[in-house]
């Protein structure tokens, strides 16, 4: 069974470059970073049952910078944040920007290579109007992605997105 909610994104990039481009993007730092492993990244971003701030458990794996959004009452950090603010974050660097909300059915994806957004994906079951599909990412070629049901197969299988061990950082 799949989660409930899965955000993340990742990047083509160094975490140490990568965490300082984030900050300077979002014009903020850390308030607080910590070493942990993936069982106890979530408990570690809350104190007595409650949340310290925004946070992400972020990790190296094969090339990529990858930040998982740890956000408990679904006003995740990083979710519906337009194709051409990721832009600005990726600028030439490789990024992909993903994830699905059970309870809202909805999923966003986004894919930006060499400075150009090369797929915008977003449902939201309830704004059928707001409905896009844009483009095709390299990694769909056998297998696109048409729903939202489609997104959560591919977030959930993302064999990028996974570390026993990595930071912690709360905004």
């Amino acid at each position: 069974m799949s989660p409930i909610s899965n955000y993340y994104f990742r990047i083509k990039l160094p975490q140490d470059e990568a965490i300082n481009r984030l900050c300077k993007w979002m014009e903020k730092n850390p308030k607080e970073v910590i070493e942990t492993s993936l069982s106890n990244a979530i408990s570690s971003a809350g104190e007595n049952g409650h949340s310290k701030g925004k946070a992400v458990y972020v990790y190296h794996n094969a090339d990529w910078t990858v930040f998982e959004d740890l956000s408990e009452d679904f006003s995740f950090l990083y979710a519906n944040i337009s194709a051409d603010d990721w832009l600005q974050f990726a600028g030439k660097d490789s990024l992909i920007a993903a994830g699905y909300e059970y309870g809202l059915v909805s999923a966003e994806l986004i894919v930006i290579e060499n400075n150009t957004i090369i797929r915008d994906f977003f449902e939201l079951g309830d704004r059928p109007e707001e409905f896009r599909n844009i483009g095709i990412a390299p990694f769909e070629r056998e297998n696109p992605i048409k729903s939202w049901v489609d997104l959560i197969s591919f977030v959930d299988n993302d064999d990028i997105v996974i570390s026993d061990n990595g930071t912690v950082l709360i905004f």
